[in-house]
């Protein structure tokens, strides 16, 4: 009784602090798209608004679900929720000045077609959402003797795309509980191979699965993780029949304590804490600090024999968090106690975008055909490189991309960054934009080109007056790439380079450019800064995550001396003059030799 009613007061207390996260100084008048919900999807568009259509992938609407707009950037509170009518049709009015994140959610529907970057809109945008019935895995759980395992804990682990390509962190989904006959059914799976387990993966006591909490888990069909089977989930169908035959081996305990920057008011704040697998960057167990007491003990149970590295994590009504350095455990038939995960403040990055305008009569770089877009509708990425960061980065780490968006006056501000060497990535509201330089204060009072191979980050640092000089007259370029040879088939992962042909730019990181090719073979490159290029087309090794953005071969001055060097032998090159908009090329691919091809990416 006592655990059920510490979970009760834990969940209150984490809504209540997910609610107060919402909450900024302004009033509601002043910003009216902060924390409302619609219930009328038939009113009329108004301006600062995003309007759409959800349908199923056979065309029909979609009526009577929840469509959620969340503006980026981070600690905005900003999310506006409204239902679609009859015809799946959808109008978000009211939105500030800003990019937003679009989604529907309906039980048992997943989109139509994964996006490892989700799509952005803007204020004035439509929006076409497409949804499919996602899969489902059933089955039992039940003893060596038959018996069924009841409430016992359930969950599906992601470990491949339905190609088979790997993904990057591995995650669970679709929880759920036996019922007394010991039967499961996890539905809305996207397609993918799995991993399904029984047994509790949490720290977080709970009525239902206390009885086991002291158990290793156990994987389908009756395995170790190392030895688990896979099981193929397709789109809109049922893998039946994967029963597991439960283990109920006793695992082991890690324990320990948190110390360092514990927030001040356990009203507004929480520490959370990961256990992961160090091989196989699975999660094996995730705990939570009460958010009331001064108890600041932890403890994972019913952990297997093995290598794992454990953090904690705090975070606050303010944004800010801290962090502990991963602690390495190794769980050898005893059990771990005594650790000690120390919090310190997590690194800050802090700039201002520049728009560097042009006057129409004095240059040709006036672009004419482009709706009026303000900074704010930028968003700033500082993204980790994770083949340069420092060893002691975390797996566990909660993300290896930090997202923010600049206010009115272009001023940005990215938090909670992790130890590690990043990079800068901006994404620009208006086609005729493009960045032009990112720098940042260095030794002598001169300016230190962040752009070219990125900046290292300590453990709590802060960066002050970064700058992202953005200029006009930015030129697109879009097609479709086509076999050589009539009747063969694209590979499945393609990226087009645009490679800078003129020698001082050799080594200017902005001028490099790639991009995926879609499975109809288009691609298209936006704000790219006029010059002379030539193109080259690389397929993506099977071996890499499909579910993460590939890391551009130009952050580093040897991809850059090898796509250098490739583009000596290609035959495709282009001038693109300032605000072109060349679209319809057609580029035919040739399978490269192995001295011309993709360079590998070098595990540093």
């Amino acid at each position: 009784m006592n655990r059920i009613l510490f979970t009760v007061i834990l969940l209150i207390a984490l809504i209540a602090v997910s609610a107060s996260a919402q909450q900024s100084p302004s009033s509601p008048a002043q910003n009216p798209a902060r924390a409302t919900s619609e219930n009328k999807s038939d009113q009329p568009r108004l301006a600062g608004s995003i309007e759409g259509r959800v349908t199923s992938d056979d065309g029909q609407p979609l009526g009577n679900l929840q469509v959620y707009a969340g503006q980026l950037g981070i600690f905005r509170g900003v999310s506006r929720t409204v239902g679609t009518n009859d015809e799946g049709k959808f109008v978000l009015n009211g939105l500030a000045p800003g990019t937003y994140s679009i989604f529907a959610r309906t039980p048992g529907y997943i989109l139509a077609e994964y996006q490892a970057e989700p799509k952005r809109y803007r204020p004035g945008d439509n929006v076409d959402l497409t949804m499919t019935k996602g899969g489902v895995i059933t089955g039992t759980v039940t003893r060596s003797t038959g018996e069924p395992v009841v409430a016992v804990r359930v969950s599906a682990i992601l470990v491949r795309d339905i190609e088979g390509r790997p993904v990057s962190r591995p995650v669970s989904s679709g929880l759920q509980y036996t019922d007394d006959r010991g039967v499961y059914r996890l539905y809305g799976l996207r397609p993918g191979l799995y991993l399904v387990v029984a047994g509790s993966s949490s720290g977080f006591y709970s009525g239902l699965s206390a009885e086991y909490e002291d158990d290793t888990r156990t994987y389908f069909p009756s395995a170790t993780r190392d030895t688990a089977a896979e099981v193929t989930v397709a789109s809109g169908q049922e893998a039946t029949g994967i029963d597991i035959q439960y283990r109920g081996e006793q695992g082991r305990s890690v324990s320990g304590v948190v110390s360092g920057k514990i927030p001040p008011d356990r009203r507004s704040g929480f520490v959370s804490l990961v256990l992961t697998h160090a091989a196989s960057g699975f999660i094996e167990g995730t705990a939570n600090l009460p958010v009331m007491g001064n108890d600041n003990s932890f403890a994972f149970h019913g952990v297997p024999d093995g290598e794992y590295e454990v953090i904690a994590r705090s975070s606050f009504s303010t944004g800010e968090g801290a962090a502990s350095p991963p602690f390495r455990v190794t769980v050898r038939g005893a059990d771990v106690t005594g650790l000690e995960l120390k919090l310190a403040p997590l690194g800050r990055v802090a700039g201002r975008v520049v728009l560097e305008t042009q006057q129409a009569a004095a240059s040709k770089t006036a672009c004419k055909d482009e709706r009026k877009s303000l900074l704010e509708e930028s968003i700033i990425t500082a993204r980790s490189d994770e083949n340069k960061e420092r060893k002691d980065r975390p797996q566990s780490a909660s993300s290896s991309s930090i997202i923010s968006a600049p206010d009115s006056k272009g001023q940005f501000l990215l938090r909670n960054l992790y130890a590690a060497r990043y990079h800068m990535v901006t994404e620009l509201p208006n086609r005729s934009w493009y960045i032009r330089a990112i720098t940042r204060p260095g030794a002598g009072g001169r300016l230190t080109d962040v752009a070219r191979n990125g900046f290292a980050l300590k453990s709590g640092e802060q960066v002050k007056d970064m700058t992202i000089t953005v200029a006009e007259g930015a030129a697109s370029f879009s097609g479709r790439v086509v076999p050589s040879t009539e009747g063969e088939r694209l590979p499945d992962r393609l990226h087009v380079h645009l490679v800078p042909v003129e020698t001082e730019r050799a080594d200017d990181t902005l001028r490099f450019a790639e991009t995926a090719v879609r499975r109809d073979g288009a691609f298209a490159f936006d704000n790219i800064a006029p010059g002379r290029y030539r193109l080259l087309i690389f397929p993506i090794p099977d071996e890499e995550p499909s579910d993460r953005a590939t890391r551009p071969l130009a952050w580093d001055a040897d991809g850059r001396a090898s796509l250098r060097r490739q583009i000596e032998s290609a035959t495709t090159e282009i001038e693109l003059q300032p605000c072109q908009r060349a679209t319809d090329n057609i580029l035919r691919f040739v399978a490269p030799s192995p001295q011309n091809s993709r360079p590998p990416e070098k595990n540093l």
